[in-house]
């Protein structure tokens, strides 16, 4: 069975500061990564207050969740809620909170697992082949005047390694190409999640990073002491973001660093670069050409460099296109199929024909 992805998104974030006992309003809708299918099914989603203060009073504990009911026909499934937090502040400026919308494990009783996802945080069934995503609001400040400006991101969470390390990935409140989350994206951390290398990836580069969530896990997954995140120079500055936002090991290092696909440029030269990672990336078949010369380019440099790319079908008549001219380059493209969980994406291992596939799950 193949599962589904939907996201609970923030239209309109909450306000940057919000006054106790002073009305606010939020904007969401649930619909996929496209943003151009909404979810089709009513959904029970519970909004959590969390708090940076642990010792923080709420008025009561209703105000620490809040139930809310998502319905795809009313609104054009765009949701306006309009929430109240109660009690006093002693010191509000001091004081944030996040919130987070969650799917209610409440919305079907004839559900196999009502347990959350072990890879991505907080998400839940909605039905035994659909996942919902949830999403956390930037911090938010209560206050004693309120600041009616919102947030223009939001946030998703992930679960990595035995210790359940937490990895925070922002991304825009807008249907950005760049700035935005992604199936694959989503999927690949995943299967990294499971994944057991049969060697080490001690220098890993990402293409085409965008918000870099599967960079970044990938940086956690495998520890490598050196990670490239790549993609054009209006990317650089949100990508730095997403990885300052991360706990490092102190022996790792994570490098963000503009590259164009196609030019000659001298970026990672000096490393023996490993693995190159590729999310999402085969949708514009006039871009192909470009990937698959930044590729062959990187492989003359570092031999034995191996590829781990992950697509998801949506126009297979241009995107298969891709793997019809590596093939006639004589490159090697070897299928994954023990992808894990019925994804609706596809996972390849690339290299030249000279080394051994890397995967073991």
């Amino acid at each position: 069975m193949t599962q589904q992805l939907y996201y609970i998104r923030l239209l309109k974030p909450p306000p940057n500061t919000i006054v106790p006992g002073q009305p606010f309003s939020i904007v969401w809708t649930v619909d996929n990564d496209l943003g151009e299918m909404p979810f089709l099914q009513p959904l029970n989603v519970t909004c959590h207050l969390l708090s940076n203060n642990p010792t923080a009073r709420f008025g009561s504990t209703a105000s620490k969740t809040i139930n809310l009911e998502y319905d795809p026909f009313k609104g054009g499934g765009m949701v306006r809620s309009n929430l109240t937090i109660t009690g006093t502040l002693q010191h509000p400026q001091q004081q944030q909170i996040q919130l987070v919308l969650t799917c209610s494990n409440t919305n079907s009783s004839n559900l196999k697992n009502k347990a959350s996802h072990s890879t991505w945080h907080l998400a839940q069934q909605a039905s035994d082949d659909t996942w919902i995503i949830p999403v956390w609001s930037q911090p938010v400040h209560l206050g004693r005047s309120s600041d009616m400006e919102t947030s223009r991101e939001c946030e998703r969470q992930l679960i990595v390694g035995p210790d359940k390390k937490i990895v925070k990935i922002h991304e825009s409140t807008g249907h950005t190409m760049a700035d935005h989350v992604w199936d694959c994206g989503i999927w690949l951390c995943h299967y990294l999640a499971h994944y057991s290398p049969s060697k080490r990836y001690d220098h890993v580069l990402e293409l085409g990073s965008g918000t870099a969530i599967a960079g970044i896990y990938a940086a956690h997954a495998l520890s490598p002491t050196l990670m490239y995140l790549t993609d054009l120079p209006e990317a650089v500055s949100s990508i730095q973001d997403n990885v300052d936002r991360q706990q490092w090991d102190n022996r790792q290092k994570v490098v963000v660093e503009a590259l164009e696909w196609g030019k000659d440029q001298q970026v990672m030269d000096n490393d023996n670069l490993d693995l190159v990672i590729i999310s999402d990336l085969l949708y514009n078949q006039s871009s192909h050409d470009l990937l698959i010369d930044t590729l062959q380019r990187l492989m003359d440099r570092h031999p034995g460099l191996q590829t781990l790319l992950i697509y998801k079908p949506r126009y297979p008549n241009e995107e298969r296109v891709f793997f019809d001219k590596i093939q006639k380059l004589g490159w090697r493209c070897v299928l994954d199929t023990t992808t894990v969980d019925c994804s609706p994406c596809e996972v390849y291992w690339i290299d030249i024909g000279g080394g051994k596939k890397g995967c073991s799950l």
